[in-house]
């Protein structure tokens, strides 16, 4: 077990569900807390926790804002994944439509079933404050808050308190393009396990960046620009900090890429199996319960 408490900042559409589930095996004989609301409230509730129960926690996950440490009374560090601010929002944009039923502020006109928002619609409406710096608002936040800023008017002074954070309270951050190099950095820094994973909660249906028009493309950039600054100072961070680890990194990397492959193959075809056996017991109970109705009907 890791001598520090942890914090993963989970940043919407950044690989967190996955993130999620590795920190809650690695922590799997300790207490893992989620904040499960995205919201205020959310947050609200887990200031909210018993001051004992929050001193037991070893890590703690979920949307949240930066500064969430200071409740946990313990030495603690900062996990988080970043990803290309542009197609995070894409993303973001196709999950909102994904959603079944599709939520009413998806259409232009939510009392009836009309034209849905276009990507553009929804950027620039201010439905969602997180598509509009939000990887900037999440890191440069105080107190774990998310929504405090105005929808437009993210500063370049959070910028540098962002960069400041990731300096300062985070023992590693992730890229998603690079995710398992970033897992191989995390593992080095705790000095844990392998950190296997099976992928979760990818979008579908969704174009490429290429395919994005670039109408769409000039209205996610505009509202992100700090976001966009923030990712290239990231990315930029994390290749001096591979070139750093030496020959090594790159040979414990392939092995991890392999052994992840094959554990993440074995895994997928035993949730299958599963849910075959799951179906074939529930088509078995069917049966005998129609046979003992008819049964029934002739008696």
């Amino acid at each position: 077990m890791f001598d520090r408490a942890l914090v993963f900042l989970h940043i919407p559409k950044t690989g967190g569900s996955t993130m999620r589930n590795i920190f809650s095996r690695l922590y799997s004989g300790g207490t893992v807390f989620t904040i499960s609301v995205p919201s205020p409230k959310g947050i609200a509730e887990f200031k909210r926790l018993p001051c004992e129960f929050r001193l037991t926690i070893d890590v703690l996950q979920g949307h949240m804002g930066f500064g969430l440490h200071e409740y946990l009374r313990k030495p603690c560090v900062y996990f988080t994944m970043l990803r290309d601010p542009i197609d995070r929002v894409v993303s973001r944009y196709y999950y909102e439509l994904s959603k079944r039923p599709r939520p009413a502020y998806m259409y232009r006109c939510p009392n009836e079933a009309s034209e849905t928002l276009t990507l553009e619609d929804y950027v620039s409406s201010g439905i969602n404050k997180l598509v509009d710096n939000g990887m900037t608002r999440l890191l440069s936040a105080s107190d774990g808050k998310i929504y405090d800023v105005p929808f437009g008017q993210c500063s370049r002074s959070m910028l540098d308190e962002a960069i400041k954070n990731l300096e300062n309270h985070f023992l590693a951050f992730g890229i998603l393009a690079d995710f398992d190099e970033s897992l191989i950095l995390l593992k080095r820094a705790m000095g844990c396990r392998f950190p296997f994973y099976v992928r979760r909660r990818v979008t579908q249906s969704r174009p490429d960046q290429a395919d994005i028009s670039d109408s769409a493309r000039q209205t996610v950039s505009a509202l992100n620009e700090l976001d966009i600054e923030l990712y290239d100072w990231a990315r930029q961070r994390l290749k001096i900090e591979i070139d750093e680890q030496g020959p090594g990194f790159q040979a414990e990397l392939i092995l991890f890429g392999f052994l992840n492959k094959i554990l993440g193959g074995a895994y997928t075809m035993a949730r299958w199996i599963d849910r075959w056996l799951v179906s074939d017991h529930r088509a078995a109970t069917s049966r005998r319960g129609s046979s003992v109705t008819r049964q029934a009907q002739l008696d």
